[in-house]
């Protein structure tokens, strides 16, 4: 988990979507694609919440690496570590 881009952020994946629906708001600037690309980051963020807080339950013990973890590494962007939820 701490490899790659994981070293850097937890959810490098939605970081990813996250930047298309921002450059997509960019290139065709219009109410539309904004309303899609704030609806999008809503349910990116929701998701890893979600997936977050099932964690625990799905690898027990090994939750508290990640636990350590998520204090240094940020959800979605570099070095904005959290607490864990």
């Amino acid at each position: 988990m701490t490899h790659g881009l994981y070293a850097f952020v937890g959810n490098p994946i939605h970081t990813a979507m996250m930047g298309l629906a921002t450059a997509l708001v960019l290139a065709a600037p219009s109410a539309w694609t904004v309303w899609a690309a704030v609806f999008s980051l809503f349910l990116l963020a929701l998701q890893a919440r979600l997936e977050e807080r099932h964690l625990p339950s799905t690898h027990g013990d090994a939750y508290r690496d990640y636990a350590d973890y998520a204090r240094h590494a940020g959800r979605f962007l570099p070095w904005t570590g959290r607490g864990v939820e």
